[in-house]
C-alpha cells in the first residue's frame, strides 16, 4: 500500500501483475487442471501433451520460466492455444479490438525463433542487452507486425513499446534481405519521433539490438544540407521536419518502404506536425507500406484521424484504462497531489522536500523556457546541484545535461514539456510538476518518465486556485489508478472542450519564480 497525500494520506493500490503471477496461471493452464475462464464457461485442459515434463534438475518451483511449459514446442490445436492466449490477455489487461489469428502472443522471446525464424544471434543480443522476457505489448504488438498486420497500439510510458516495434522491423528486414539474396538494397523502415532527443534515443535501441547484423540505421534531427549524399541506409528515424526536407531535396526514397511507425502519435497528431505527416505519406508511393502509431494515451480524437489512414488496424490496449479515451493507467507511480498556494507555496514545497531527503534523481517540469531557467537559478540558491533544459537550448548543451543527470552528477533536471515524451531516464525515482498540467495527455507523459519498466516511483503535483479548471480531469485519472481523493475535489465542474484548447494554447499566469529579492 503507497499514499497519496492531498493534505493528509489517502490509500493507493498496486495492483501490478508480477511475472510469477503469470508463470503461476501457465503452470496451472499445462499442469492437466480444470480451469474457470468464467462463470458460465469451463474449460478442460488436460491433455497429456499439455503436461509439463518433469526432469530431475527441475525441483525448484521458483526457477520455472514461461518457456519451462514447451507450448510453442509442444503445438497444442488451433483451439486450445486461442483460449491460453485469451486468457493471458484477459490477467495482463491486453484489450484488441478483433479476434486474431492464433498462435498471436509471444509467450517468451524464444518464439522468435520457433515461431517466426529470428536468429540466434538476434535473441543472443537482446539476452545481452538485458531483454529477459518480453513485456505485455511487447506480448500483443510483435507477433502482429511480424503477421503484416497494422498496429495502433497504446500502452504506459516506460512498457516497452520501442522495442516492440523494432523487433518486428529487424526480423523483418532479414527475412527479405534474405529471400532477395542481400541484393538491392533499399529503405526498409520509417520511425518518426518529435523530438531530437526521442529520435536518437530510438536509434541507440535500435543500434544495441543489431550489432554484427549488418543493418544500417540513420537519425535524421535536422534539415538535410543539400550537398549531401542520398541516404541508403535500412531503418531512418526522424523528426517530420527532418525528414520532410530530405525528401524534398530527394536525399531519402521511400518508394520500397516496407514499415512506418508514428511514435508518440498524440503528439504527432496535433496541428503542428499533422501537415508534415500527411506530406509525408504522400511520398510513399507503394500501397504495401504496413502503418503503425504507438503512444502512452490515445484520445479519441487521434484515434478517428488515425484510421483516415490506416485501414483495418489492429487496436491494442494495455492497462486499466481511466475511463477518459484510451489512457492507460499508471499503477508503478505513486501520484500525490499537494496544495501550495500561490509561487510562496511552491518555493516553500519545494525546499521542504529537498530538506526531507526527497528520492533523486529529481525531474522538475515547469510552463515555459523562462521559468525553467528561473527555477534553475533557485535551485542553485538552494544549493541543489541542477541542470536545465528547454527548447532553445543548444544541442550540446541538451546532451550534456541529460548525460550528467543520468550519471547522477546532478540531482536534479529542470525542463518544460520538451522531455515529457518518451526519453527514458530509468533512473528517475521523482517527478514533481511544479507547474499543473494544462491537459491530462501532458500529466501522464509526464509523471511517466518515472516508474519505468516496472520499477517504483513518485510523481507530485502542486497546484493553485489558476489550477481549479485541469484539476478534476487529472484527479478523474489518479483514482482509476486506485488512489483515493477527497469528494470535493471529484465534484469539481469538468472542463469543456473549449475551455480545455484554450488552456493548450494559453497555459495560466503564474506569478514569478523567484522572489524580489533575487529576481
Amino acid at each position: 500500500m503507497q499514499n497519496v497525500n492531498f493534505c493528509g494520506p489517502f490509500d493507493y493500490f498496486d495492483r501490478r501483475l508480477e511475472e510469477e503471477q503469470m508463470e503461476q496461471i501457465a503452470r496451472t493452464l499445462f499442469a492437466g487442471t480444470t480451469c474457470m475462464f468464467s462463470r458460465k464457461r469451463k474449460v478442460d485442459i488436460s491433455n497429456e501433451t499439455f503436461k509439463r515434463k518433469k526432469s530431475g534438475s527441475d525441483t525448484n518451483e521458483s526457477s520455472y520460466s514461461l518457456r519451462d511449459f514447451g507450448l510453442t514446442e509442444l503445438e497444442p490445436d488451433q483451439n486450445t492455444r486461442m483460449f491460453i492466449e485469451k486468457y493471458i490477455r484477459k490477467r495482463l489487461r491486453i484489450r484488441l479490438n478483433k479476434e486474431v489469428f492464433s498462435p498471436s502472443l509471444l509467450l517468451h522471446f524464444q518464439d522468435l525463433q520457433t515461431i517466426f525464424g529470428a536468429s540466434e544471434k538476434l535473441l543472443n543480443l537482446l539476452e545481452s542487452s538485458g531483454y529477459r522476457e518480453p513485456t505485455p505489448i511487447q506480448r500483443q504488438v510483435i507477433p502482429c507486425m511480424l503477421n503484416d498486420m497494422q498496429v495502433l497500439a497504446c500502452s504506459m510510458t516506460g512498457s516497452g513499446k520501442t522495442l516492440a516495434f523494432v523487433i518486428p522491423i529487424i526480423i523483418k528486414l532479414l527475412k527479405h534481405r534474405s529471400e532477395c539474396l542481400g541484393n538491392n538494397k533499399s529503405l526498409h523502415a520509417v520511425i518518426l519521433e518529435p523530438t531530437k532527443e526521442l529520435v536518437l534515443q530510438t536509434e541507440r535501441v535500435i543500434r544495441s539490438t543489431t550489432v554484427d547484423l549488418d543493418i544500417e540505421s540513420y537519425s535524421l534531427t535536422s534539415k538535410v544540407a543539400s550537398d549531401s549524399d542520398i541516404l541508403t541506409v535500412d531503418i531512418i528515424v526522424a523528426t517530420p521536419f527532418s525528414l520532410l526536407s530530405a525528401l524534398r531535396q530527394d536525399k531519402v526514397d521511400l518508394s520500397g518502404l516496407s514499415d512506418l511507425v508514428i511514435d508518440e502519435a498524440d503528439k504527432m497528431f496535433e496541428e503542428q506536425f499533422l501537415e508534415q505527416i500527411d506530406e509525408i505519406l504522400s511520398y510513399c508511393s507503394s500501397n504495401s507500406v504496413y502503418k503503425h502509431l504507438f503512444s502512452a494515451t490515445l484520445p479519441d480524437k487521434v484515434e478517428s484521424m488515425a484510421r483516415t489512414f490506416i485501414d483495418d488496424p489492429v487496436r491494442i490496449i494495455v492497462g486499466k484504462g481511466s475511463g477518459n479515451g484510451s489512457f492507460s493507467c499508471i499503477d508503478t507511480i505513486d501520484q500525490q497531489l499537494k496544495f501550495t498556494g500561490n509561487e510562496a507555496g511552491k518555493r516553500f514545497a519545494l525546499e521542504e522536500l529537498f530538506r526531507n531527503g526527497i528520492a533523486a534523481p529529481v525531474l522538475i517540469f515547469v510552463q515555459d523556457k523562462k521559468r525553467v531557467t528561473d527555477l534553475s537559478r533557485l535551485l542553485e540558491r538552494m544549493k541543489i546541484s541542477a541542470s536545465y533544459i528547454h527548447a532553445d537550448c543548444s544541442q550540446e548543451h541538451r546532451v550534456r545535461a541529460v548525460n550528467d543527470f543520468k550519471k547522477g552528477i546532478v540531482t536534479a533536471l529542470v525542463t518544460s514539456d520538451l522531455l515529457c515524451r518518451g526519453m527514458d531516464f530509468r533512473c528517475v525515482r521523482t517527478v514533481i510538476n511544479y507547474d499543473f498540467p494544462t491537459s491530462l495527455n501532458t500529466y501522464i507523459h509526464r509523471i511517466g518518465r518515472t516508474g519505468r519498466a516496472g520499477r517504483k516511483g513518485v510523481a507530485i503535483s502542486f497546484f493553485g486556485e489558476e489550477d481549479r479548471e485541469m484539476l478534476r480531469p487529472i484527479a478523474n485519472f489518479i483514482v482509476a489508478c486506485g488512489a483515493q481523493l477527497p469528494d470535493w475535489i471529484l465534484s469539481l465542474p469538468s472542463p469543456s472542450r473549449n475551455q480545455k484548447r484554450k488552456l493548450e494554447r494559453r497555459p495560466p499566469k503564474r506569478g514569478e519564480i523567484l522572489p524580489p529579492d533575487h529576481s
